[in-house]
């Protein structure tokens, strides 16, 4: 595992590799928080089109089922699901519903959405002057 291991400190690890198999090596209940962003799905190639339904819904539980097992009861999942970008703005899509269903069906507890800004997803001013 120590392969895997990206950044290792005091507070914890940043672990690095495909995920569903490094999760099967980590103990039920010994993680707090999962922070996530996806579509991480490697070979899955899922597209646009199917992050709306089920194809989407399957593929996702998989990583839930896994951080089910590894959080323990007060733990927590933040994720972010449904940010684009629309050619000169950011947006929101509704990929993400589907999903949001499928959890709520399982009795996860949604609390509040989650806002980030990242730079690195604008577009390149032009310069002034």
């Amino acid at each position: 595992m120590s392969k895997d291991i990206a950044i290792n400190t005091d507070l914890g690890k940043y672990l690095w590799g495909d995920s569903l198999s490094a999760m099967l090596d980590i103990p039920d209940g010994s993680v707090d928080v999962v922070i996530c962003s996806p579509p991480f799905e490697g070979d899955a190639n899922i597209h646009d089109a199917d992050r709306l339904g089920e194809r989407f819904v399957e593929w996702f539980a998989k990583f839930f089922n896994e951080f089910e097992r590894l959080l323990p009861r007060q733990g927590v999942v933040a994720f972010e699901l449904g940010g684009l970008w629309l050619g000169d703005a950011s947006g929101k899509s509704i990929q993400h519903s589907s999903f949001l269903r499928y959890l709520m069906s399982r009795d996860w507890k949604l609390i509040q959405e989650l806002f980030y800004f990242n730079p690195q997803l604008l577009r390149p001013q032009p310069s002034v002057g």
